[in-house]
């Protein structure tokens, strides 16, 4: 690679970290912005150096990063690619949450049947919510991108293991959350986890569930979307997504009454 004309415009003198931070933050912008993951590879340096300079009026120079920040554009592209792995983006499931605690906070918890209701509307909540967190996410297409480029296969070399370890700490980062707020939900209608499962079972298989269905909604939406079931008031039609159903079906696996359980006052 040829470093810039040195008759470009410089910046103030930024340390190594400084100009670490900068790239890889344009660089995470250019590929939420562009697909650039599944469309044609990731960001360059080029494209990142031009990115700044017309978006930022920042110059930056090859002979600024490259032995200094990384040894090579590929090291550079592998630091971005754990950038966003290591994002788990769990914001956008907060309207999703706050539709769950309306459930509970509307269930009738004085008995077991009225309890098992609450646990089939949250499964329809969270089936239709959270689908459609997932599918209309500006990270969701970066996401697929990752596990692409994460996916073995025999003529491809093993990812490199920062990538893979940003990815293991994002998916217990996710794990986390969603077992902290399936165990605060679950205890509050009087259920417990079923052995041999425990409740981060439950959300991993949840969440595991949610991609899935994602990806396949993408394409067949007519499938996942739309199943009337009589789950309303007086067994009123209302409409499910597969993911829901799943939900409900892995709830009914995996949780179990407390007996003698007695709502608090």
């Amino acid at each position: 690679m040829t470093e810039r004309a040195s008759t470009s415009r410089r910046g103030p003198r930024r340390s190594r970290e400084a100009i670490r931070q900068l790239l890889i933050d344009a660089a995470v912008e250019l590929v939420r912005r562009d697909g650039s993951i599944l469309i044609g590879g990731l960001p360059t340096l080029t494209q990142v150096f031009d990115h700044l300079e017309t978006s930022r009026g920042i110059t930056i120079t090859y002979a600024s990063v490259l032995g200094r920040v990384w040894a090579s554009t590929e090291e550079f592209q592998t630091e971005v690619v754990a950038t966003l792995a290591r994002d788990d983006s769990t914001t956008e499931a907060t309207e999703t949450i706050l539709k769950m605690i309306a459930v509970v906070e509307s269930a009738d918890r004085s008995n077991l049947t009225g309890r098992w209701k609450a646990i089939q509307d949250l499964s329809r909540v969270i089936g239709e919510n959270s689908l459609n967190d997932l599918v209309n996410s500006a990270t969701w297409p970066t996401w697929i991108g990752i596990w692409s480029t994460c996916a073995p296969t025999p003529n491809r070399p093993a990812p490199d293991e920062t990538v893979l370890g940003a990815l293991r700490e994002s998916y217990e980062n996710l794990a986390e959350n969603y077992t902290m707020v399936f165990e605060d939900i679950v205890d509050s209608l009087g259920f417990r986890a079923k052995a041999p499962f425990d409740i981060r079972h439950l959300a991993v298989a949840i969440t595991s569930l949610a991609e899935g269905c994602a990806l396949r909604d993408g394409f067949d939406p007519r499938t996942m979307r739309g199943i009337k079931r009589p789950t309303g008031p007086g067994g009123k039609l209302e409409k499910w997504t597969l993911f829901g159903i799943g939900i409900e079906s892995l709830c009914h696996t995996m949780i179990e009454p407390i007996p003698r359980w007695k709502p608090p006052r």
